[in-house]
């Protein structure tokens, strides 16, 4: 099987000093599920970045959380994480909502998502985008724990009763370009 490698190759160039870490720590440091830290290596990442360092273990606590961070610096991975190691894989319902400008993001952050919970037995992530079929929709609703979408499809979903907020706890609007918003 090939390796899909997401994550950016922190020694194929020289990196800028907020990209890097001085300390000598690796994702296990912050304490994530081995499914998870499984997916994080296979997905390419090595060591967080200081973005990630900072921002995963607090998203973790469950407190809602702004982190800002210039583009390529992994915030993608940081609400990834965040999700990945709060949903509960037995529930079929909406658990985690991210809300993103495009088309191309919402399948770019999906790709991501899935690469980094590879190993997470039922793991469903779905996008909903405008431009597909609503009957596509319907029946990837039915098995789906994170939805990503743009909002106008996911408003339409949601006011045609289709998809329901209920269960969901964390909602992330990646239209803030350099930010990521973590709302429990």
């Amino acid at each position: 099987m090939h390796r899909r490698v997401i994550a950016h190759r922190l020694s194929a160039k020289r990196r800028t000093a907020d990209v890097l870490i001085n300390e000598k720590v690796d994702f296990s440091g912050l304490i994530l599920s081995k499914d998870v830290l499984k997916g994080l290596k296979s997905a390419g990442f090595e060591r967080p970045s200081p973005i990630q360092l900072k921002a995963i273990p607090i998203g973790r606590c469950g407190v809602d959380l702004i982190a800002q961070a210039k583009s390529g610096t992994g915030k993608t991975c940081v609400f990834s994480v965040i999700a990945l190691e709060s949903i509960i894989l037995t529930m079929m319902s909406i658990q985690v909502l991210v809300l993103v400008p495009t088309r191309e993001i919402a399948v770019q952050i999906k790709d991501v998502m899935n690469s980094i919970g590879q190993h997470m037995q039922g793991l469903h992530v779905n996008v909903f985008i405008g431009g597909l079929s609503i009957e596509d929709d319907k029946n990837k609703l039915k098995l789906c724990q994170i939805a990503i979408g743009t909002p106008g499809r996911v408003k339409h979903l949601i006011d045609s009763k289709l998809l329901s907020t209920i269960s969901v706890y964390m909602c992330d609007d990646h239209d803030l370009g350099s930010y990521i918003c973590v709302h429990v």
